[in-house]
């Protein structure tokens, strides 16, 4: 009994642990009904206002997330608060696609009630009450500078080589492909000639 009991603790801590990390998964999701109406070309001035990240890595960023800017500004916050580059977090995310950021934050070293997570929760919360407040404001006025206040800037050296490694990945992933193609059409030869 005791075992059982034991085990049901264990699994109901691991998806509680989990789940309470999904506040990075609440804030992307927030972002993207902020950004449902709004050109990219804005989106990317008033994240790079607020981050200080060159146009082109944010538009690199959102072709990488399949154009999803939440999980853009999501990568940006994480990022920049584990002071981890920017590749380091996409990476994560790709290795993890479609188990949600939870999984991504706990991967990166947040454990479930650390005060490092304590503290990204809050901050989260804020960040996400304050690009409601932006949107709002934005919406008014037109104006990206908007996004300047409470300003969050990256360091440069977080985001410097997003879009060189990102390219490299992505030509990894074509020669991958092209090999394993090659190697099927082989095997499909050898069949034939077995006939």
């Amino acid at each position: 009994m005791k075992k059982i009991l034991l085990v049901i603790v264990v699994a109901f801590t691991s998806f509680t642990g989990v789940r309470a990390q999904n506040f990075l998964g609440d804030f992307a999701k927030t972002m993207v009904g902020l950004t449902v109406n709004y050109k990219g070309a804005e989106i990317s001035a008033l994240l790079n206002q607020h981050y200080g990240v060159p146009m082109n890595t944010l538009n690199s960023l959102y072709v990488s997330y399949n154009n999803n800017w939440g999980d853009v500004a999501a990568t940006l916050e994480l990022s920049n608060y584990l002071n981890r580059p920017v590749y380091d977090v996409y990476s994560c995310y790709n290795k993890n696609k479609g188990k949600g950021w939870g999984v991504i934050a706990k991967e990166m070293g947040i454990k479930p009630g650390s005060d490092q997570f304590k503290r990204l929760k809050s901050q989260m919360s804020q960040k996400d009450s304050y690009w409601k407040n932006t949107f709002k404001d934005y919406g008014k006025k037109k104006n990206p500078k908007v996004a300047y206040k409470k300003r969050t800037a990256l360091k440069s050296d977080l985001y410097r080589d997003f879009d060189k490694k990102s390219k490299e990945m992505k030509g990894n992933d074509k020669a991958k492909g092209k090999k394993e193609n090659k190697g099927n059409k082989n095997k499909s030869k050898h069949a034939n000639n077995g006939r």
